[in-house]
């Protein structure tokens, strides 16, 4: 496999040289584990930080803080943009060699090789285990590649599908992905109208199911989005908004006639045409976007921008309106990272202005507006030998409720 793909994916960080300057901090006295001793613990707040899949040496921890600040880690083989999920079964996450599952009784390994970025990760709605997405790369036959890993229990199965998902999302107990056509999907995308542009990318997106695993091409595809005057769209929102059977993404789409735009796509998963409304904010702010799987109803979508502000957004029509600024440089530093647990949201972000690596758990609740801070540490995300990006968090379910 070429890993021109992965090229590309870094090359966004490549652009923002605040985000590898920023994001970097000194680990600060946190414990390395060894793995026959770690345990889940009272742990509240758990961090991904690793290298770029780019760089030489491949090396990760998972940091693990607990409500008073301290923190002690498990250290990885390394995977870039790794992500953590954390339910009633304890945390799982994953590197290029195995997955992992740490819970009150100690840490779970077994083998699962895979690629070293990570696009996405879903919990099955049955509890059973998780569906995680990788970038593997470019194939002379296929195009652009990725690699889907289904996780049951203590055992993972891996398979390959076609295309660069640059958004995924579950929708209805399946995972869906969304990519410029390529390979078999083009003369399917043909059908419904899409037409090969004069420059890259060259074709519209699909949508295309990812999980469970269709059984041919036609089985997989959905539909193609009209082109609408777009010749690219640079970035699309990992997105974790299912309404009506649709997937909800926010977009940053480089126009014709208008240049650079924000915009918010609807995605039928049944095959319908997808629907995008543009909207009067800030494309930077939306190529940054998070999105809830909470909304106050099924017409709107949730999402924190690149400035720190969680927005509701009309799927019908593209207004917006703002719910909460929570005052952090979320886009600016890519120090920052965030995660929805319902209709909460959780910021894990600098304190001070000078990048000091005192860093801040905060959370706000969207239906009552109750805003708190839950910790605070001076222990930073990096490491003397290696530059360490913080990538994804994971938060005690418990924190929802007290």
């Amino acid at each position: 496999m070429i890993v021109g793909k992965r090229v590309l994916r870094a090359g966004v960080s490549l652009l923002l040289p605040s985000v590898l300057l920023a994001g970097c901090y000194p680990v600060g006295g946190g414990q390395t584990m060894d793995e026959s001793e770690v345990k889940l613990g009272d742990t509240v707040l758990a961090l991904y930080a690793t290298t770029q899949s780019m760089d030489e040496v491949s090396v990760g921890y998972v940091m693990l803080f607990d409500a008073e600040g301290e923190v002690k880690q498990i250290q990885t083989k390394g995977m870039d943009n790794g992500m953590i999920g954390w339910d009633d079964n304890g945390l799982f996450f994953a590197d290029t060699e195995r997955d992992f599952r740490l819970d009150q009784d100690g840490l779970t390994a077994w083998e699962s090789p895979k690629s070293d970025f990570q696009d996405a990760l879903f919990r099955k709605p049955d509890g059973s285990g998780y569906v995680a997405l990788y970038n593997l790369g470019f194939d002379d036959d296929l195009g652009y590649t990725d690699q889907v890993v289904d996780t049951t229990g203590n055992s993972s199965q891996v398979y390959e599908m076609v295309g660069w998902q640059r958004v995924a999302g579950w929708c209805d107990g399946s995972m869906y992905g969304i990519s410029e056509a390529a390979g078999p999907y083009i003369p399917l995308a043909q059908a419904q109208g899409a037409t090969e542009r004069e420059t890259a990318f060259y074709w519209p997106d699909v949508l295309t199911q990812l999980y469970p695993k269709p059984d041919s091409a036609e089985a997989a595809y959905r539909s193609v989005r009209p082109d609408q005057n777009i010749t690219e769209t640079a970035y699309y929102a990992q997105t974790n908004s299912c309404s009506d059977g649709s997937l909800i993404t926010i977009n940053e789409d480089d126009t014709t006639d208008k240049g650079w735009v924000s915009s918010v796509t609807v995605w039928p998963v049944d095959g319908g045409t997808p629907v995008t409304h543009e909207m009067d904010i800030d494309p930077e702010i939306a190529s940054f976007a998070q999105t809830a799987s909470w909304s106050p109803d099924p017409q709107h979508v949730v999402w924190l921008g690149g400035d720190g502000i969680v927005r509701s957004t009309n799927t019908t029509d593209g207004t917006s309106t703002e719910l909460w600024d929570s005052e952090t440089d979320f886009g600016a530093t890519g120090s920052s990272q965030a995660t929805f647990v319902g209709d909460t949201v959780f910021i894990f972000h600098p304190t001070g202005e000078a990048n000091d690596g005192n860093m801040q758990l905060t959370s706000h609740n969207l239906t009552t507006g109750e805003t708190r801070d839950i910790l605070t540490t001076s222990h930073g995300v990096g490491d003397d030998r290696f530059p360490l990006l913080p990538r994804g968090i994971a938060v005690n379910p418990n924190l929802t409720t007290k």
